[in-house]
């Protein structure tokens, strides 16, 4: 993690998108850092305006949302949320479920005889929910759930 950059992202917070893009190129900073900058900003208050419009968010959909976000960005939207629920969805994310991950691959999908194709980032990433959701725990957990899958599909 970056502390310098959470208090980056913290000092264009409050301005205008147009202004914290005026300033940045004023400032020579990097296009790659004002790319990551505008990314921040712009992903961050999309995220906390989910939160504060959904009253329930499912811990796979915490997760798909979060992931995409720097760490420092998420830091930042802690410090400046006012709901508890939005915070509470952040802290949960940082301290579980950005950690979690399935037991199985690709090879162990075809091992089950499920023939190789685009549809393997489909159940794993099904998997994975199913995981972060507390449907699935245990690695024969998951080849049950991927077993029943592979029939539906």
């Amino acid at each position: 993690m970056e502390k310098w950059f959470v208090y980056f992202l913290g000092l264009f917070d409050r301005v205008k998108d147009a202004t914290a893009a005026e300033a940045l190129e004023r400032l020579a900073v990097p296009v790659r850092l004002r790319e990551r900058v505008q990314m921040a900003r712009i992903r961050s208050r999309e995220v906390l305006f989910l939160f504060y419009k959904e009253p329930q968010v499912s811990r796979s959909r915490i997760h798909d949302l979060l992931v995409p976000l720097d760490t420092e960005a998420l830091l930042l939207m802690m410090a400046k949320s006012k709901q508890e629920r939005a915070k509470k969805y952040i802290s949960l994310y940082l301290t579980h479920l950005r950690n979690v991950k399935v037991t199985l691959t690709g090879d162990d999908l075809k091992l089950l005889g499920i023939p190789p194709g685009p549809k393997y980032r489909r159940i794993l990433r099904e998997l994975l929910d199913a995981k972060l959701d507390g449907l699935v725990s245990s690695h024969d957990e998951e080849i049950e759930f991927v077993k029943k899958k592979s029939v539906a599909i």
